[in-house]
């Protein structure tokens, strides 16, 4: 009799109903957590696929470079994890789980899928600094040291309707030069293409590429690209069809939007803080938010607060209106991706109106809108100074599928041994 219930009790973790096991993934945030689950057993593996396509988002994770990232739900420490990507290579972007890299010492350009090793070139972006450096030179004289970089890159998914090329992204790339402190190229091309070795005359980049003044931050909404300047203002940079399919920068305006100055724009002012420097575009749902971050002011760089902004064209003169909140949507703020996601039924893990930042490894927290103050982002904040030098942090958004994709490759991982703190 008892060697019955022993057995029954031993095999009933095994034979947890499939809805029940739907449940408990539910309510786990972290994916890594979900990659446990099917790691567990066969039973539980095969449950766990079952569920992949009807849970909701995860938590995204902070990539530190090349070799560990931060699992936000479980912040206690870094998590080992080799991701799949050219060597050398730095981030300047990312969206979804692609990133966006380059090589400094031979100004490649790609898009990266960490998961699974696949690289994606984005070699006319690469062509146009290669060619801009060397037309810079020449012109200034031979023995100048110029240096052309990608600052942030943005991806427009999917490509714009009545387009004749491909389902290879837009790319926009802020690049900037060593030499002007005072312009910013605005550089707009497909994935995947390669214009200097398909026969069409590389005169058109002159149509992929504007020069505005330094601009602050960069990002697409209803199809078009914006980009705000250190003199704030808005400029909208319109796109059409040009060889080959290629995006082209048909105009580049300001908008006519009036932004408010620091004095207007904060009802809420007090001693002690003071207006940073940068700022931030995010497409928000049917919205294009601004946010204007606030630092203590004590000679150092640390986030107090954020002011968030609507762009309303409806107005005249248009202008930025100030929000509350962020109509059942949370933030993600870093200097290479920021992304709004919708946060209903258990979606990501986030709350609403809570702004999510990772600046640097020295600065990271959750601001909530509705109680103007901030949080941590992980109980031990040392764990970013610690791993988070080799690129700036940044929010990766892999998905089930992905887990599922690449299951036996991130298994050890994610899911056994290989799953420890990394201490200093």
């Amino acid at each position: 009799m008892s060697s019955t219930t022993t057995k029954g009790a031993s095999s009933s973790w095994a034979d947890l109903p499939p809805d029940l096991l739907g449940l408990v993934l539910r309510r786990l945030h972290s994916l890594a957590d979900r990659a446990r689950v099917g790691a567990v057993c066969r039973p539980w593996r095969s449950g766990a696929r079952l569920h992949r396509d009807n849970l909701p988002p995860a938590m995204p994770w902070v990539a530190l470079g090349n070799k560990a990232y931060l699992d936000v739900v479980n912040g206690d420490a870094a998590r080992r994890l080799s991701l799949r990507v050219p060597a050398k290579a730095r981030c300047r972007g990312s969206d979804g789980h692609l990133l966006f890299l380059t090589r400094a010492a031979t100004g490649e350009c790609f898009l990266a899928d960490p998961f699974s090793g696949a690289v994606l070139p984005v070699a006319d972006l690469s062509s146009f600094i290669e060619e801009r450096t060397r037309g810079e030179t020449f012109s200034r004289g031979f023995g100048l040291s110029l240096s052309l970089r990608v600052h942030k890159a943005v991806l427009l998914w999917p490509p714009r309707h009545g387009s004749s090329s491909e389902l290879e992204p837009v790319v926009a790339a802020m690049v900037k030069n060593s030499t002007s402190r005072y312009n910013t190229t605005v550089f707009v091309c497909r994935a995947g293409t390669d214009t200097a070795h398909t026969g069409v005359d590389k005169e058109s980049y002159g149509a992929m590429a504007v020069d505005l003044p330094l601009v602050k931050d960069v990002a697409f909404f209803r199809g078009d690209l914006y980009a705000l300047s250190t003199r704030d203002e808005l400029l909208a940079v319109r796109l059409g069809e040009g060889p080959r399919g290629n995006p082209a920068i048909t105009t580049a305006v300001e908008s006519g939007i009036e932004v408010p100055d620091d004095g207007e724009c904060r009802s809420h002012a007090h001693d002690g803080i003071r207006p940073a420097g940068d700022v931030r575009l995010v497409q928000s749902g049917d919205q294009l938010l601004m946010l204007r971050r606030w630092v203590i002011d004590d000679g150092g760089d640390s986030t107090s607060s954020f002011d968030v902004y609507e762009a309303d064209f409806g107005a005249s003169p248009c202008r930025w209106r100030p929000v509350s909140g962020l109509r059942g949507r949370a933030l993600f703020l870093g200097r290479c991706c920021s992304k709004s996601v919708p946060v209903g039924d258990g979606h990501y893990g986030a709350r609403e109106d809570c702004i999510y930042f990772v600046r640097h490894a020295g600065d990271s927290g959750i601001y909530d809108m509705d109680y103007r103050r901030v949080s941590p982002l992980v109980p031990d904040a040392k764990v970013l100074r610690r791993h988070g030098r080799s690129w700036n942090p940044t929010w990766v958004f892999p998905d089930q599928s992905i887990i599922e994709a690449h299951y036996y490759y991130l298994k050890k991982s994610l899911a056994q041994g290989a799953w420890v703190a990394w201490r200093s």
